[in-house]
């Protein structure tokens, strides 16, 4: 499994984080398989970690955070008369 060896690696380097908190930040940004997260999640979270019930929206916010934060369409070409506040007016 991909996730094991970050997830061992941070909680071997933090080990007052709980199972959960070391799932979620090997996951962040990484575009990881939903297949995968929720696998990893069953392997790897400690069952005291969580209540039963919660474990879907659990996963789903592990999923949520391995999604990358930015795409090329949110990056803003600071060059852009938009964002920098000139503006070039025709005159007819």
């Amino acid at each position: 499994m991909k996730l094991e060896q970050p997830f061992y690696s941070l909680q071997e380097r933090n080990p007052y984080w709980s199972s959960y908190t070391c799932l979620a930040n090997a996951v962040i940004g990484k575009k990881y398989l939903k297949t995968e997260i929720r696998l990893a999640f069953r392997k790897l979270v400690y069952r005291d970690d969580y209540a039963k019930s919660e474990s879907e929206q659990i996963i789903a916010h592990l999923i949520s955070l391995s999604k990358p934060t930015l795409t090329k369409n949110d990056i803003v070409d600071t060059k852009s008369p938009i964002n920098t506040g000139v503006y070039e007016m025709e005159v007819a």
